[in-house]
């Protein structure tokens, strides 16, 4: 035995973890102390070992050697895995760690950051062209206007580009948490075709998530149902201790439902997303990425129910509550995002009712916008001025269209405003409450 492969039999028989190495097929050709010790001796395929989870060992086995995986998530004996892949020569060193949801760190941001770069790759070839033929008819034109014209297409398409690359930066962060009421967003992504019924068996529907995200896959899973004819029938909401349950009873044909139950496979599994022209696979990439990032449980019935199972508790943050009321959801979105980023825990919503339920004394810092649907945003402030006296300090109060009466205590934004100028309104909200 080589002085090298003297290492490698020290490394894998001392290695705390069970280890086993195998070959290609699955066979077992070896194992250390740790996994004799928990696992015996007698099994001699990973198939007998770890059962249905073999076919998953195996796809990441595959796509170890095309350097797109290096491990794969089981559950075992109830417990959650990470199994850890190496390649010794031609065989295969696998080895059993104890769940870390850390570990999937890499392999999210990898799946999010291979789709956001496809997509925005496939944009780029025709804004390049675009730019190209630009440029051509520039040099061909004589005419002053054309050109002028021409000219402003061309710094258009680079400020598209200039903006795809911001993009793709701001999808590197790949989960911005939210909390906010279920059934409105539901109602707006799923709604539409005035065949649904929606119904609510859970006290609060608040939740704690991506709402972005979020909005974003109950969006594509409508599109997918209706795309092929399929009818939305019902979509319920119901509350378990500390969980929303989200059902989506539809009308579906054999196709769709097949997408679902290919959605729920990809889903159990660690495979890097990899684009391709079609946008039922693209839909498919979409939703693995948003749901697994999400932390959302989906499962799919032969009958067609779909469930989504959510996490309803808020996360414990250091950081300020800040609760974000605004119907422009580009401009709450982009907020959120800004802020969350910076590690405080977002509270938010579209309108002063549900800001009513949702706004409490945890709440450090309330962004209101003015013009809102029914009541404005003053109209709260005039009833938590009368019930809440000392939660008026805690207000910074938004418009485009310039200040307006508002309690002295209020703070006042104007739109557009920057994420210094933002910075700067939350500190002084902060600094004057730590002083009362």
């Amino acid at each position: 035995m080589n002085r090298s492969e003297e290492l490698w039999d020290q490394e894998f028989s001392n290695h705390s973890s069970p280890s086993w190495v195998c070959t290609k097929d699955g066979s077992i050709l070896s194992f250390n102390t740790r996994a004799h010790e928990r696992f015996g001796s007698t099994v001699k395929t990973l198939k007998e070992l770890f059962l249905g989870h073999a076919v998953h060992i195996h796809s990441a086995m595959n796509l170890y050697i095309e350097n797109r995986a290096n491990g794969v998530q089981i559950s075992y004996a109830g417990e959650l895995f990470w199994i850890r892949i190496r390649m010794i020569g031609q065989e295969y060193w696998l080895r059993l760690l104890p769940f870390d949801a850390s570990m999937l760190h890499d392999a999210k941001l990898s799946r999010l950051g291979g789709l956001s770069g496809g997509l925005f790759h496939a944009i780029r070839n025709p804004l390049t062209v675009v730019q190209g033929r630009v440029e051509l008819l520039q040099m061909m034109s004589k005419d002053e206007y054309a050109l002028r014209t021409l000219s402003i297409v061309y710094e258009q398409c680079e400020r598209i580009a200039s903006l795809l690359d911001t993009t793709q930066q701001i999808t590197l962060h790949a989960f911005q948490p939210t909390q906010f009421s279920l059934m409105p967003l539901l109602r707006k992504s799923i709604g539409g075709t005035g065949h649904e019924e929606f119904e609510s068996r859970a006290e609060s529907g608040i939740v704690y998530n991506d709402e972005n995200r979020l909005r974003i896959a109950f969006e594509i899973v409508a599109e997918q149902i209706r795309m092929l004819g399929g009818v939305l029938r019902k979509v319920s909401l119901q509350e378990d201790e500390s969980r929303m349950k989200i059902e989506i009873l539809c009308d579906i044909h054999e196709n769709t439902l097949r997408f679902f139950k290919d959605l729920q496979i990809e889903l159990r599994s660690s495979r890097p997303v990899q684009l391709t022209t079609s946008t039922h696979e693209q839909h498919m990439q979409m939703l693995n990425v948003i749901l697994t990032d999400c932390k959302v449980l989906f499962r799919v019935s032969d009958s067609g129910v779909l469930s989504f199972t959510l996490d309803a508790q808020e996360v414990p943050s250091s950081k300020l509550k800040i609760l974000v009321v605004d119907d422009d959801d580009t401009l709450r979105e982009t907020v959120v995002a800004l802020l969350s980023l910076q590690g405080h825990h977002i509270v938010t919503t579209n309108t002063a009712e549900d800001a009513q339920e949702l706004w409490d004394e945890t709440i450090d810092v309330v962004l209101l916008d003015v013009n809102l649907p029914k009541m404005s945003g003053t109209d709260l402030l005039d009833i938590v001025q009368r019930e809440y006296p000392s939660w008026l300090n805690k207000v910074i109060l938004i418009s485009g269209i310039g200040d307006c009466i508002r309690p002295m205590e209020v703070q006042f934004l104007q739109k557009p405003f920057s994420r210094n100028q933002l910075n700067q309104h939350i500190d002084h909200v902060t600094r004057l409450r730590n002083q009362s």
